[in-house]
């Protein structure tokens, strides 16, 4: 069952089954779509508010908080405040927020959130509840790669010299990690127990691409011979890396504690947006569909999305 909403966009009803949500454009407007991995449903359940000044060229921002929360984040030209709104499930319907900084990135920690205004920083650190700014934290250089850990108040970042640290974004201490990556190129990361898991690959592409995972006090590195990362996640004691070889697009799990493989598992995508976790399994975002990879088996089930994906 659909019915019509703003520019004729065809909106469905499952708000309840929606495990994740995503933005995508559908019809011309920026929508947001639901997606179900029980039923194998990916729907447009709203569409954003348009106004005369959005920035189209520039990619919104979507987050989910520690308490469950789903926060997007419009652009705008001219460098004016984004526009905020929260998804509510109950009332399904978007509910505007207010305006917050123009934003290179919007991340969420267990009890902030953290605005990043530009690739050079600084982060702004704000109470979610009614969005007050509550500390700013300068870094000393542009921050390309930043992930953040949903379970404590951290934020790992990469910057352009090729140094890592871990921002408590309540104290605003910030910790320098001496990652030992030797001559690999870092290309992603993930944040866990106030910690970064580094990601990067080497070498032409092979059909089955080696994979070794190494921990010491500072970080956790996983280096990909034969094959490039497209996303890196980590949920409770596994690590996923969606991988790019010349097998085509896979999912495989570390095991966080002694980095063996537990799982490998092929899928349809041409390549990886975002990589999210759910309670049925992973959610592989890629511009026109997403894949489900569910914890039990190596079943891969691939939806469409409604529209060319924004942000997953």
């Amino acid at each position: 069952m659909s019915c019509s909403g703003p520019g004729g966009v065809d909106l469905g009803t499952d708000w309840d089954g929606a495990q994740a949500f995503a933005l995508a454009e559908v019809g011309g407007e920026l929508a947001v779509i639901g997606v179900n991995p029980k039923r194998g449903t990916a729907e447009s359940l709203a569409v954003v508010p348009s106004q005369a000044d959005d920035e189209d060229a520039v990619v919104p921002q979507l987050v989910h908080t520690a308490d469950g929360r789903w926060i997007v984040s419009v652009p705008r030209t001219g460098g004016k405040p984004d526009r905020r709104y929260e998804i509510d499930k109950g009332e399904h319907t978007l509910t505007a927020l207010g305006d917050g900084a123009a934003l290179h990135g919007l991340y969420a920690t267990r009890s902030r959130l953290v605005a990043v205004p530009s690739a050079s920083g600084p982060l702004l650190v704000s109470d979610p509840e009614d969005g007050s700014t509550t500390r700013t934290v300068v870094l000393p250089d542009r921050l390309p790669l930043a992930a953040a850990d949903r379970h404590s108040d951290t934020l790992c970042v990469g910057t352009d010299a090729g140094t890592y640290s871990v921002v408590d974004v309540v104290s605003g201490q910030v910790r320098p990690v001496p990652a030992r990556v030797g001559d690999l190129e870092v290309s992603d990361l993930a944040c866990t127990r106030g910690r970064p898991v580094l990601v990067g690959g080497k070498g032409a592409d092979t059909s089955v691409p080696r994979i070794a995972m190494t921990s010491d006090d500072a970080a956790t590195v996983v280096r990909i011979e034969g094959g490039r990362p497209e996303a890196v996640a980590v949920s409770g004691d596994t690590v996923a890396v969606a991988l790019r070889s010349r097998a085509g697009i896979e999912l495989v799990e570390l095991d966080l504690g002694d980095g063996s493989e537990t799982r490998r598992v092929g899928t349809e995508l041409s390549g990886v947006d975002s990589l999210r976790r759910t309670a049925t399994g992973w959610l592989l975002f890629s511009r026109d569909s997403v894949a489900v990879v569910r914890d039990q088996g190596t079943t891969v089930e691939t939806i469409d999305l409604p529209g060319p994906l924004l942000r997953g």
